[in-house]
């Protein structure tokens, strides 16, 4: 038994099993281990060092909790252009004296964060549009990361009724247009049920085609094809030395918008806003990448703003002798970093994701996080009409329209929960059928790609039938669909599905809403109300004929990634595993109340989607216990886990700042 566990099982002993052991004890033992040379310290017990070239900001975990000392060299300007260290008008006159910023700021010292909050709602909320209020947003986290977060959690807790960030995005009631990734750096969407945004184009959408023009303030690594041999020593530039965790995309398919080439840099900055506010990852320790290989977007090629490289982009070799580079630079950096892929397209993004997973800690969360997401939205729907146990799973007949990026993922991520559920994995796949372009996959399709291959089975469906033969013929208990195309599930696809089922499980999971294959209204009317729905992008709830009003799920990623990616750091996992993955998926079914799932709402409320998160770190550390891919030296205790990730999460508050000695 390790010393950690040594210690455990002696307070155990003295306490009993049934108690639970403080933060403070867990911490204790743990930097028992680090100091003892065994492991490297693990993300609960580290301190965290800002590395600038004259400069070292030496901050313990959760930066800005009450009563959690910043020591800074900096002094006077360089602390307010600082948005780490930056508290506006909040700064107490003692610090200013100490900080040498008396006189850089006006006398008013009375105000704190909560009224910090409040008067920058009430002024973004003034603004004529939504384009100025996200430029509005973008321009405060450069300027002020704790009072960026601080509204970003009150909106995704719902502190106060006013906070919800609905407020801030106003409603456009001609043409609503929901969004689920378009996003304020992509982090707007996901902390409430609905941001409406403007009229013709979601405000992020307007946002990223406008970079340039946009463009203020460098936040991330810019990596390109021009850089090579160049990358190593560029990751030494990014001024934090802890990061932990890293989003990186090359803007080949952002959003709905296609290939944006650098103007896709929002999203990773936008998924990591989300580690912040939702998994409590400190701001410092995250890290947006851009890896820009060029684009083939002939509109962004002649824009005189456009600030990526200009030419066409690579493939091939040369794409990937690139990329390798990109990663060996930041793996050099932070050897034990967290890597997720996003908005990949579809030429690159199972490639990519297969020549990594099993070398580095990395996800591709488009793949892997939407098969996690959508095993959890299935055995959630599955309850929610008696099926208590997962394994009903196995019994389910499943139709995917999309055979991409996403596709491939559900499929893969469905079948290992099957055959983890006792299926043999070559029954699961029978399960499964998948549809593209072509029509329905079978055993006489003669080109498809590698990761296709798996899925290509005999079976009473003939190659290449159209989607409604395939259910006509399958009777598929689940529809689910990523493929952007709209309408595709018809009324006479929908109506088939519910002849032979009483409550059919309908997944049309594309976004943005004018993208969905069918719409929540049209699905629930032909249905009568019986479908279990679920979508990709947000949708009101729908009144039905006989007065009932339904409530509309929304099957969305940022309900495990953050988990996912929190319990991998807490573990210190040298991979990502599949295992941990189906934990993720199992844990976000299991934190659905069953008053939920009588109303046929098949996800968590948002409302408490931070200790949904916390749970779904603890089984994530589990797992990766259990695949043996864990260096953090937890013992297999649950309530100790969750203590170390509550002790782990940051919320945002100011913290006292004090010179650097």
């Amino acid at each position: 038994m390790s010393p950690v566990c040594d210690d455990l099982g002696v307070f155990a002993n003295v306490t009993g099993v049934e108690a639970r052991p403080s933060p403070a004890l867990v911490m204790a033992m743990m930097r028992r281990v680090v100091r003892m040379g065994r492991v490297r310290a693990p993300v609960a017990c580290r301190s965290h060092y800002t590395n600038t070239k004259d400069d070292w900001v030496e901050t313990t975990r959760g930066h800005s909790r009450p009563g959690v000392l910043n020591k800074t060299a900096k002094t006077g300007m360089a602390v307010l252009n600082d948005p780490l260290l930056n508290k506006g008008l909040a700064f107490p006159m003692h610090e200013r004296d100490r900080l040498g910023i008396r006189g850089l700021l006006p006398p008013t010292v009375d105000e704190n964060l909560e009224k910090q909050k409040n008067r920058l709602m009430k002024r973004i909320r003034a603004l004529p549009n939504n384009l100025l209020r996200f430029a509005t947003l973008n321009s405060l986290q450069d300027r002020n990361e704790v009072l960026f977060y601080r509204i970003l959690c009150t909106a995704a807790l719902r502190r106060d009724s006013e906070a919800g960030l609905t407020v801030l995005l106003r409603r456009q009631p001609e043409r609503a247009c929901s969004c689920d990734l378009w996003v304020h750096d992509a982090a707007f969407w996901c902390v409430r049920p609905r941001l409406i945004l403007s009229t013709d184009t979601p405000t992020v959408g307007l946002g990223a085609l406008n970079y340039g023009e946009l463009f203020r303030r460098p936040r991330g690594l810019f990596f390109s094809a021009n850089d090579r041999g160049a990358m190593i020593s560029m990751a030494y530039n990014w001024p934090r030395e802890d990061v932990q965790i890293a989003v990186i995309t090359d803007g080949s398919r952002i959003l709905g918008l296609g290939d944006l080439g650098v103007n896709g840099m929002a999203i990773p900055i936008g998924k990591l806003s989300l580690y912040c506010a939702i998994a409590g990852i400190h701001p410092s320790r995250t890290l947006p990448v851009f890896l820009d290989v060029g684009t083939d977007n002939k509109e962004l090629l002649t824009r005189a703003g456009y600030l990526g490289i200009k030419q066409k982009r690579l493939r091939g070799d040369e794409y990937f002798a690139v990329l390798d580079e990109c990663i060996q630079a930041l793996k050099n950096r932070w050897p034990h970093i967290l890597l997720q892929f996003e908005d990949f397209n579809n030429e690159n993004a199972i490639p990519v994701l297969q020549r990594y997973r099993d070398e580095i800690l990395c996800f591709n969360d488009d793949i892997q996080g939407t098969g996690a997401v959508c095993v959890a939205g299935v055995i959630g729907a599955l309850r929610s009409i008696g099926h208590n146990s997962p394994s009903a799973l196995c019994d389910q007949r499943i139709v995917i329209a999309g055979a991409g990026t996403a596709g491939i993922g559900i499929a893969e991520s469905l079948a290992f929960a099957m055959e983890s559920f006792g299926l043999s994995y070559d029954k699961a796949l029978r399960n499964l059928t998948l549809v593209d372009q072509y029509g329905a996959l079978g055993a006489g399709r003669q080109q498809y790609a590698s990761a296709q291959g798996p899925f290509l089975h005999d079976g009473p469906i003939a190659d290449g039938a159209s989607l409604l033969d395939t259910v006509r013929t399958l009777k598929p208990h689940i529809l689910i669909g990523v493929t952007g195309i709209s309408g595709l599930f018809s009324e006479d696809v929908v109506r088939e599905m519910s002849k032979h089922h009483e409550r059919p499980i309908i997944f049309p999971l594309s976004n943005p809403t004018a993208n969905t294959e069918c719409t929540a209204p049209d699905a629930l009317a032909w249905t009568n109300g019986t479908a279990i729905y679920a979508s990709g992008s947000p949708f009101d709830p729908v009144a039905m004929p006989d007065g009932r009003v339904v409530e509309v799920n929304q099957a969305n990623n940022m309900y495990t990634f953050p988990g996912l990616g929190l319990g991998a750091l807490i573990a210190n996992a040298k991979l990502v595993t599949r295992g941990m993955l189906l934990a993720a998926s199992l844990e976000l079914a299991e934190q659905v109340p069953q008053e939920r799932l009588d109303r046929g709402l098949i996800f968590p409320d948002l409302d408490t989607i931070r200790g949904v998160t916390q749970s779904i770190a603890v089984k994530v550390v589990r797992a990766a216990q259990d695949d043996q891919v864990a260096r953090t030296p937890l013992p297999e205790d649950d309530d100790v886990i969750r203590a170390v990730v509550e002790h782990e999460s940051w919320d945002p508050h100011y913290a006292a700042i004090v010179p650097q000695t």
